[in-house]
């Protein structure tokens, strides 16, 4: 199921005539940090710092 805001943020990156490999690698990136909100049970509306540290690590 899509994410709104992503979706509206992987269309404004295609607007401003952003290179298809920026946009692919963002969307590749975004993917994995959704995936890791599920694997995680984090909602995205409430994710706080500490949370993105462990995606970081």
């Amino acid at each position: 199921m899509p994410i709104i805001p992503v979706v509206k943020y992987l269309k404004y990156l295609d607007r401003t005539g952003k290179s298809s490999n920026t946009q692919k690698t963002y969307c590749y990136a975004l993917k994995q940090y959704f995936t890791y909100l599920l694997e995680t049970t984090k909602d995205y509306r409430e994710v706080r710092l500490e949370d993105l540290v462990e995606f970081i690590g």
